[in-house]
């Protein structure tokens, strides 16, 4: 059994601390980096991929 059992209020609350550290780590990557926060989103690059083909890794 757990000792500290987390409830749902704590992982939301996580959740929005996550949020918002990766709009900061975004923000930092663009001013140092050049571009958009938006060019620095992994899930919006992901999104755009997701019909991409994947290899499987196999010799041709």
């Amino acid at each position: 059994m757990a000792r500290n059992p987390v409830d749902e209020a704590d992982i939301e609350t996580l959740r929005e601390q996550m949020h918002e550290q990766r709009e900061e780590i975004r923000e930092a990557l663009a001013e140092d980096l050049g571009g958009s926060p938006d060019d620095y989103d992994a899930a919006a690059f992901l999104r755009e991929r997701a019909d991409e083909p994947v290899t499987d890794g196999g010799t041709e």
